[in-house]
């Protein structure tokens, strides 16, 4: 085995999975900050915990549901109330939501 089969056998980084914090606006210009757990559940599916804060045992404020494909994030949230999308790139994640608010958001990778 040479040192370059040693690196196919690196499992790559999850691009989404991991905790972010986040901060919107909404379509009445009320801008509000959370955090989110993203979990990978297979098949370029994940699920997006929009949570106040890591850790706590409080349901989540929202769940948004979607497929990763090229960088881009298509979702619905709270079982069809919103749909939305967005884009990933590097630690950063950049995205919008329609329904009966409508808003955008930026989130960070924290871990």
């Amino acid at each position: 085995m040479t040192p370059s089969d040693d690196l196919k056998q690196i499992p790559s980084i999850d691009p989404f999975s991991g905790d972010w914090q986040g901060n919107g606006t909404d379509s009445a210009g009320i801008e509000f900050a959370f955090v989110a757990k993203v979990s990978h559940l297979g098949d370029n599916k994940y699920r997006v915990l929009i949570l106040d804060k890591l850790g706590t045992l409080r349901k989540p404020i929202h769940i948004m549901d979607g497929v990763l494909e090229n960088n881009q994030f298509p979702h619905t949230a709270d079982e069809g109330l919103y749909e939305g999308g967005g884009t990933i790139s590097e630690d950063t994640f950049e995205g919008y939501y329609k329904g009966p608010v409508d808003g955008t958001y930026k989130m960070w990778r924290i871990k």
